[in-house]
């Protein structure tokens, strides 16, 4: 990876339980958290448990719905609002 830059546009917060955090991130209950970052000169979701990686998304909705197979949570139409 050459360059780990935060994104400074500001997400949205869904209505599932997912937040802002801050300017850069949504967070989750449980531990969870949604964070975008500008990797190789491509901007992409990670997907965060803690402190583990649960993987790269193309967009935010990616990577709440990997959150929802991973837990068994439903993913409402509330939650395809973007971080973008």
């Amino acid at each position: 990876m050459k360059e780990r830059a935060v994104s400074p546009t500001i997400p949205t917060a869904p209505h599932s339980g997912w937040q802002r955090d801050g300017d850069h991130a949504l967070v989750h209950p449980g531990g969870w958290s949604i964070a975008r970052y500008r990797i190789d000169d491509v901007w992409t979701y990670m997907l965060w448990h803690g402190n583990e990686t649960q993987g790269r998304f193309a967009t935010a909705d990616a990577a709440k719905s990997r959150h929802a197979e991973l837990t068994g949570a439903t993913v409402s139409g509330a939650t395809q609002e973007r971080m973008a």
